[in-house]
């Protein structure tokens, strides 16, 4: 990960998806490069995700932070960069049918289009 924009290097945040095309099973992700020692993945908390069907038009309803589990936060040698140790947040998710789209976030993404929803709202009702 690279350092979070305006700060001392911190790398923390992170918003990224997964297609699995025709792959069901098991995944394991990797997150390297998390420079904060003292993490919330440590005393319990799980990624966030949310999930929409490539074929279909549904959704699954919300984002949800109980689908990744084996989640661990641990110090390792990273494979790719240099050959430090650093902190790394590993979870496994599991793709339960084919053509999903999973995104996984740090936190529940406030996302441009809610906020031109928000000001459209309060532009009408002043």
């Amino acid at each position: 990960m690279r350092s979070d924009t305006n700060t001392r290097g911190h790398t923390n945040w992170y918003y990224f998806k997964v297609r699995n095309g025709k792959f069901t099973g098991p995944i394991q992700l990797n997150i390297c490069n998390i420079i904060k020692q003292k993490n919330l993945y440590s005393k319990g908390m799980k990624p966030y995700t949310t999930c929409r069907y490539v074929n279909r038009s549904e959704e699954e309803e919300g984002w949800k932070q109980e689908l990744c589990y084996e989640v661990q936060f641990v110090e390792r040698l990273c494979r790719f960069g240099t050959n430090n140790t650093q902190n790394q947040l590993q979870f496994k998710y599991n793709f339960h049918e084919e053509n999903m789209e999973v995104s996984f976030a740090y936190s529940i993404p406030y996302t441009v289009t809610k906020m031109q929803e928000y000001v459209s709202q309060l532009q009408s009702h002043p």
